[in-house]
């Protein structure tokens, strides 16, 4: 009798621990409530802002490429758009490129 009533209280109080233990995994863990609200948002709001700055960026140079009247290689266009944007640094080159505002090649 002693022993179900040792066992039954154990129980309880294991499903107690338990399920706390869950509940503060919910709220502070890696994955928790507040990692989320307090680290991962500012973080995310701050790559939106970096997002719309390299898109406009991006439309800016679309457009001075656009007003460009020779043909032009889209390669080298490509490669021209991943360096002024900061993604291939400038001593490394993958492709020699030419000024935009310079028209023949000689």
């Amino acid at each position: 009798m002693r022993a179900q009533v040792f066992f039954r209280y154990f129980g309880t109080f294991f499903c107690l621990c338990v399920s706390s233990h869950f509940v503060y995994q919910g709220f502070f863990g890696p994955n928790g409530y507040f990692v989320i609200e307090y680290q991962l948002k500012p973080r995310l709001r701050f790559l939106q802002k970096e997002k719309d700055q390299i898109i406009k960026k991006r439309k800016r140079l679309a457009k001075k490429v656009s007003l460009l009247t020779y043909e032009i290689d889209p390669d080298l266009l490509e490669q021209y758009e991943w360096r002024s944007l900061g993604r291939i640094p400038k001593g490394k080159n993958g492709v020699l490129l030419l000024d935009p505002d310079v028209k023949k090649v000689s």
